[in-house]
């Protein structure tokens, strides 16, 4: 960007590095309303999501932080309204993170003895449920919230065998979450009596 004089920035970490809950890309979004705030940027460069997915695909969402899908490339977002403040969210980490490179080529890995057609079906289907969570999101109907889905769940779960059993899993949909590729997971409850 250019910018002089040259800034010192410190940062405090609050949460685990490699924990697939988007660190690295709420400080560069941080960072750049720091610089728009002091006028070392204009606010539509700020806002600008061809420039901002150079950065990483989950900055343009945190210049935002608030509740929202966010899908394609990380440049389309829709907010959620009126999330919903009955629902609780336990988050685990188990203080190792899980390389976001090595979860890749494991998920190709897997992919390889899939047939093509296979593949596409999965994919294709995928892509209907989540466009019917979406529908369902928007108008604040949260029964299908549930169905989340990452594809990188199964990967993680064999790779570093993580006893589920030792987990609260009376949940929604008795299932947990993980996020992004790792090493992060979390459940969704609806009741918070059931956290304890």
């Amino acid at each position: 960007l250019n910018i002089f004089p040259k800034l010192n920035i410190k940062i405090i970490k609050n949460i685990p590095l490699g924990s697939g809950l988007g660190g690295a890309s709420s400080n560069a979004a941080n960072y750049l309303k720091v610089l728009c705030f002091f006028g070392y940027i204009s606010k539509n460069k700020m806002l600008d999501k061809k420039f901002l997915l150079k950065i990483g695909s989950d900055v343009p969402f945190f210049i935002y932080n608030k509740p929202a899908i966010v899908y394609n490339f990380g440049e389309k977002i829709k907010f959620v309204k009126n999330f919903p403040d009955n629902l609780y969210f336990l988050s685990i980490n188990p203080n190792f993170s899980s390389k976001t490179s090595m979860m890749y080529y494991e998920l190709d890995n897997f992919r390889k003895d899939l047939k093509k057609v296979e593949i596409e079906k999965k994919f294709n289907n995928k892509i209907k449920n989540q466009k019917k969570m979406l529908k369902k999101l928007l108008k604040y109907d949260y029964t299908y919230i549930g169905n989340l889905e990452n594809e990188f769940n199964d990967i993680f779960f064999k790779i570093f065998d993580i006893p589920l059993k030792n987990y609260p899993l009376n949940n929604i949909n008795k299932k947990c979450y993980l996020s992004g590729s790792g090493s992060t997971f979390f459940f969704i409850y609806e009741d918070i009596n059931a956290l304890f």
